[in-house]
């Protein structure tokens, strides 16, 4: 008995992110999760209170991973103090990693999740980031200009998923974003005047 209502919860899960990737959060309704799953509407509501905790569940792995990379990141930082491009490697590699596991949950997250508790999932992402970076390139306070760090690491975050969005072939995911860490951070001390 257990073993069927784990398979229906499956089948629950599995039809509703279709329905997000397809409609997304705000669009999403819990009829057609049911249609394509293959129960009926109320049952449905005997394993999730509403579409929020059925979202909640789809994408909790991969918003709990990289929540862990980004403190793992900071704890890098503290063994590479000032190596902006190893961490920035880090997270990127490690978003492949979440990519890698929750690929279609992490998309979810990031692109349709609007009208959702989740909707600010990249901005939240970017502000970790330019907060990894003002820390890595200055030691004290009131240095750096926020405005061109944000600028930075909002162009990074939104450049690591328009590659995850576009293309399917691995290989070609990690040579992008090689050449796209490259781009952001190399020379990165010169080009926002960061003095020793």
């Amino acid at each position: 008995m257990q073993y069927q209502k784990e398979e229906i919860r499956a089948r629950i899960l599995e039809a509703a992110l279709a329905e997000f990737e397809q409609h997304g959060f705000a669009g999403a309704q819990m009829r057609r999760m049911a249609r394509r799953a293959r129960v009926a509407t109320g049952n449905i509501y005997r394993y999730f209170k509403n579409k929020e905790e059925i979202f909640d569940a789809i994408v909790q792995a991969g918003y709990r991973d990289i929540s862990a990379l980004i403190f793992e990141s900071h704890q890098l930082s503290k063994q590479n103090r000032g190596d902006i491009r190893s961490i920035a490697r880090h997270i990127a590699s490690g978003i492949m990693g979440v990519y890698s596991r929750h690929g279609r949950q992490l998309l979810v997250v990031a692109n349709k999740s609007s009208g959702s508790r989740h909707e600010d999932f990249l901005e939240t992402l970017t502000t970790m980031v330019a907060r990894r970076i003002r820390e890595e390139l200055y030691s004290g306070a009131g240095e750096g200009d926020d405005v061109l760090i944000h600028l930075i690491a909002s162009g990074f975050v939104e450049g690591l998923f328009i590659i995850l969005r576009s293309i399917s072939d691995i290989q070609r995911i990690e040579e992008l974003i090689n050449r796209m860490l490259i781009f952001y951070f190399q020379d990165i001390e010169c080009r926002l005047g960061v003095t020793g």
